[in-house]
């Protein structure tokens, strides 16, 4: 199995995506999935000051892009990352 980290550009009206480059560096998809489940916490924390309910599932969408991205890149999750912790 191959993890990467794709460059997209996307047409202004969302209906064509065109990758750009590809990217195979390990500490590069390291960091890529890291924000990625480090954004889709914050949206969580967003959503949930507005409703409580709609965060706690969004951050549920968080917990679970994390053990995904711990089960197919390895050395993500390792103590050597950050802990997350749930704000809600």
């Amino acid at each position: 199995m191959r993890a990467r980290v794709l460059i997209v550009y996307e047409s202004a009206n969302g209906e064509k995506a065109f990758p750009l480059a590809e990217i195979c560096n390990h500490g590069v998809l390291l960091a890529a999935a890291r924000s990625a489940v480090d954004e889709k916490r914050s949206e969580a924390r967003s959503i949930a000051a507005l409703d409580n309910v709609l965060g706690t599932v969004v951050a549920e969408e968080a917990s679970r892009l994390e053990r995904t991205l711990k089960a197919l890149i390895p050395g993500f999750g390792l103590d050597s990352d950050p802990p997350l912790t749930r704000a809600m």
